[in-house]
């Protein structure tokens, strides 16, 4: 039988500083109760109860290699030699461009951000721009991301 209690317990007392004892609302609707993470690797997810589980969601996304791949570890590791953030650019960035525009044959040019809240921004404002419409469709009951605009109804109960 699997367990939460470590997870529930940690919860409470993360609650004392972080809000429902977690870090995004999103994370609220998770049923039996959000889990907390000790460590990851390949598409497992391991909690603070022993569990052992499948991370379907993907880190929500930017996790398709899964956890800890060699390649990505190895090269993450090589460019902390060469420092973390610059606040300017860099070859290592044009060159990422680069690579995503030749792999992705309808990208002209990439902008890249730090937070999918910012690239769902960036898309409706781009789609604002193009279509001359203000209005937006948005999926009944999914996450995209935590800015106002986005922000409602991503757990409808089930008569909504």
């Amino acid at each position: 039988m699997i367990r939460f209690d470590q997870s529930k317990r940690r919860l409470a007392n993360f609650a004392k500083y972080l809000p429902g004892g977690v870090n995004s609302n999103f994370r609220l609707g998770i049923s039996p109760t959000p889990l907390v993470f000790e460590r990851a690797e390949g598409p497992y997810l391991y909690d603070v109860d022993g569990n052992r589980l499948i991370d379907y969601y993907l880190g929500m996304g930017p996790m398709i290699l899964g956890h800890n791949p060699e390649p990505v570890l190895k090269a993450v590791t090589e460019q902390l030699k060469y420092g973390i953030l610059y606040a300017g650019q860099s070859e290592i960035e044009f060159e990422a461009a680069r690579l995503f525009c030749e792999i992705v044959p309808c990208a002209e040019m990439v902008r890249f951000n730090c937070a999918g809240s910012e690239v769902v921004q960036a898309a409706l404002r781009v789609a604002r721009a193009a279509t001359g419409r203000s209005i937006i469709v948005k999926f009944e009951g999914h996450y995209h991301g935590w800015l106002d605009n986005v922000l409602w109804s991503i757990a409808p109960t089930p008569d909504q």
